[in-house]
């Protein structure tokens, strides 16, 4: 059993982050996302060109938690970043098979 489980996020330069409390923003290019953490347990730290999300005395809950919030702030990097495109199927194929005769 740890007693600490935290994990580190990279900023890049191109991104700005700010943080207020557990409310954090990130700015890039391509826009700005926010993103509350205040309802959870873990704690999340800047230093410097690094975000650190810790959580002490972790059950497993707490531990897998860390992980997750890691994976938002990373994916909010890549919104800002890379951006985001969500590719819809073409329904029109489905829906004929749907026709009434």
């Amino acid at each position: 059993m740890n007693l600490i489980e935290s994990r580190t996020i990279k900023i890049p330069k191109e991104v700005t982050v700010s943080l207020n409390g557990k409310v954090i923003e990130i700015k890039g290019e391509k826009g700005k996302l926010s993103k509350d953490f205040s309802q959870t347990t873990v704690s999340i730290r800047m230093e410097r060109d690094e975000i650190k999300v810790v959580a002490a005395l972790p059950r497993r809950k707490d531990a897998a938690l860390v992980g997750t919030i890691c994976s938002h702030i990373e994916n909010m990097i890549n919104g800002v970043t890379k951006g985001y495109t969500y590719k819809l199927k073409n329904s029109l194929r489905s829906l004929s098979n749907f026709s009434k005769d």
